[in-house]
């Protein structure tokens, strides 16, 4: 029985630790990656601080988590004016390619009200993956071994859209 028991914890424990990252690319891909989110989003060349940035994805976090932090920075929102809806509509056009509606621009700024610029930028990322995501995905993931199926949870990642509708009651 305690073997039975110590097997199923030592199983648990492997089952708990994380996976190797899927991210982590070679050192100059997550340098090419960074410094066209510079020229993209900032419009400059990267800076010694940009290293944070590279050094952020080569340790594995996801490639949508560190453009939101860059997107979050000081820099970026002074970009937009320096001002809530500013910063709306520099980082909606940004990533839909579009000027928001006044409507999405009230529903943004209060978003911002209730969390932060980093939180804001991630969820718009993720409502806009084509946009930042084209190109980069197949040089930036490692690619599986041709004996391995292809799968990356992360690749076409897309947020489930629930939509609540009121049920009519049966008669």
């Amino acid at each position: 029985m305690r073997r039975f028991i110590a097997g199923a914890l030592l199983g648990i424990g492997l089952l708990a630790t994380p996976a190797p990252a899927q991210y982590a690319p070679a050192g100059g891909d997550a340098q090419q990656l960074v410094d066209s989110w510079y020229q993209r989003f900032l419009n400059r060349p990267r800076d010694s601080w940009g290293s944070v940035w590279i050094d952020s994805l080569q340790q594995g976090q996801p490639p949508e988590s560190v453009l939101a932090k860059l997107l979050g920075s000081q820099e970026y929102y002074d970009k937009g004016g320096g001002t809530p809806e500013g910063f709306i509509q520099k980082l909606y056009f940004d990533l839909s390619g579009r000027q928001p509606a006044p409507q999405e621009v009230q529903y943004w700024v209060q978003r911002l009200y209730q969390t932060d610029r980093n939180d804001v930028a991630y969820q718009l990322l993720m409502r806009y993956p084509q946009s930042w995501q084209g190109g980069i995905q197949d040089s930036y993931n490692s690619a599986p071994p041709p004996s391995q199926p292809s799968f990356d949870l992360h690749s076409d990642y897309r947020r489930p859209s629930y939509q609540y509708r009121r049920e009519r009651p049966w008669r």
